[in-house]
């Protein structure tokens, strides 16, 4: 097949899922180019090392905002401009893909949208792969403590655009849900997600973990527990730190990786981390290299995200001997057998989550048997060959129905 991409993603578990999904594609014999704006997030796991990429500026005024003052547009595309500024990305892209030949159009999420405009406009059927939804649209917002214990001061500010923004995207969302002739999800949890809030009929493709590069190092494990993940609130780091804390009398250090970080957030973090005496050693932006190192050498994971759709960070600890402690939400039920790569939590209760991790930490036999299995359950379970089967199976189908919505 001749395959067009689109993504406009910034770093993080849905572009490393793309990059792997394309670079499993080509290996099969497909030919692939890709379609991006000028925002998405291209030096890392960057696909013009696979693929010809093109990339699309915004259209004026935007351009000129991009140019110079890129972090105002950031806040622009956030309201009511991405709509705008996205279509015409869009149609510019349609139409260099309408001339090209192409079978079929594959499309990842949208940072500002999550599901992108692009299907509306190319003459080819489409399929997109949804991470998730705009999750601000439709989960209610998070507690923000971090805010208020800043400056007492001053209000916490709305993170809300205006109604009329909200509901103009979500209508925009929406069309946009209804042009692509399939949405592939990445658990079942997303695929009921999906289905209530576009009223589609979603297929789970579930992810894959590249076991030939996630893989245990073979160092000394240390006494730290591992944490990955956007330093965000939804990720619930808090959470983390106060279940650490609670931990007993031993102390272990709770060393956090992430790809983007909220300046307000991780301020509130280290302030909470210093008045519960945790060692909470924060690390930006790693690379896969020190990551991987990082995975190899931890106790276990700790994973404490609201409605985590998938979670494939935790399967690629668990491809380095990792396991995982988790809260039983989302889709990390799916992705989680208790006993073999990890355990469950019922519920985001610091002292649940403490008493799991120290119950692991007391039954050595127990946490080295699940060291044990948890590489082996990844690669039987998980691999990106398996992942890619599955999508390769829906393009052509599509691509061969040659019905556009």
């Amino acid at each position: 097949m001749k395959i067009a991409v689109w993504h406009n993603l910034p770093s993080g578990g849905a572009k490393r899922a793309l990059y792997n999904q394309v670079k499993e594609l080509l290996a099969r014999g497909h030919e692939i180019e890709c379609w991006t704006p000028i925002s998405s997030v291209r030096s890392y796991l960057p696909l013009e090392d696979l693929v010809p990429v093109h990339v699309i500026n915004y259209p004026p005024p935007f351009s000129i905002v991009h140019k110079y003052i890129p972090k105002l547009l950031d806040l622009f595309q956030k309201g009511f401009c991405s709509i705008l500024s996205l279509k015409s990305i869009a149609r510019e892209c349609a139409r260099q893909i309408n001339k090209g030949n192409f079978d079929i159009l594959f499309s990842a999420n949208c940072r500002y949208q999550a599901v992108p405009p692009i299907a509306r406009y190319v003459k080819i059927p489409s399929v997109l792969y949804a991470q998730e939804p705009y999750r601000r649209f439709y989960e209610p917002k998070l507690c923000e403590p971090w805010l208020k214990s800043e400056d007492p001061r001053n209000p916490v500010p709305k993170t809300a655009k205006p109604i009329y923004h909200k509901t103009k995207r979500m209508k925009e969302e929406l069309l946009n849900a209804k042009a692509f002739n399939k949405i592939l999800v990445n658990s079942n949890y997303s695929k009921n997600k999906i289905n209530k809030v576009y009223g589609v009929t979603p297929e789970v493709c579930y992810l894959g973990v590249d076991a030939d590069i996630f893989r245990n190092t073979g160092s000394p494990r240390e006494n730290f527990i591992l944490g990955v993940g956007s330093i965000q609130p939804h990720k619930r780091i808090d959470l983390a730190i106060k279940s650490v804390s609670l931990l007993g009398k031993k102390k272990y250090p709770l060393v956090w990786i992430g790809n983007i970080s909220s300046g307000s957030y991780v301020r509130y973090l280290k302030k909470l981390a210093r008045s519960l005496s945790v060692d909470f050693q924060l690390k930006i932006l790693v690379s896969d290299k020190e990551l991987i190192d990082y995975m190899s050498r931890a106790l276990i994971m700790i994973h404490t995200a609201k409605f985590e759709p998938f979670g494939l960070a935790i399967l690629e600890a668990n491809a380095c001997g990792a396991p995982a402690v988790a809260i039983a939400e989302g889709g990390v039920r799916e992705t989680i057998k208790p006993g073999i790569n990890g355990l469950l939590v019922e519920s985001a209760d610091p002292v649940e989550i403490a008493n799991t991790m120290q119950g692991l930490f007391d039954d050595q036999h127990f946490l080295d048997e699940i060291t044990r299995k948890s590489p082996l359950y990844v690669q039987e379970n998980w691999s990106w060959t398996k992942s890619v089967d599955q999508l390769e199976k829906n393009l052509q189908e599509i691509a061969s129905s040659n019905f556009i919505l």
